[in-house]
């Protein structure tokens, strides 16, 4: 059974997921920015094709922000106080809460490792 400290644990690490996600929404709009800046004045296929690369992992990890909001906040509102849970739900939750915190986690390295690899090969390629 899922305690109020409990509830009140999750909100907060939930809150502070949104305020992560929120960020990397934002970061994602400069660095798209920063793609359509670089590709102006440029012909080169080779980076063209790149662009392209780089242009679909934004918009991967675009897409996997939005499903993660939608999940946090879905599971804020079935834990929150209002909503007592059985034991039985309470389980499924907390094991859904785990595997979205395993999920932010992966979604913060994807998010840093392309945002390195795009700073990395511009940087290269001038």
């Amino acid at each position: 059974m899922m305690t109020e400290k409990m509830v009140f644990q999750y909100q907060y690490e939930r809150e502070s997921w949104l305020r992560m996600l929120a960020f990397l929404k934002k970061e994602m709009v400069f660095l798209k920015i920063r793609l359509s800046e670089i590709i102006k004045n440029e012909s080169d296929n080779k980076l063209l094709e790149q662009v392209e690369c780089f242009q679909n992992s934004f918009l991967n990890i675009e897409t996997t922000i939005t499903l993660l909001q939608q999940e946090i906040r879905e599971q804020y509102i079935l834990t929150s106080p209002r909503n007592k849970a059985e034991e039985a739900i309470a389980i499924k939750l907390l094991e859904r809460h785990n595997r979205l915190r395993d999920e932010m986690g992966k979604m913060w390295e994807e998010f840093s490792s392309i945002q390195d690899g795009f700073c990395q090969y511009f940087l290269a390629s001038m």
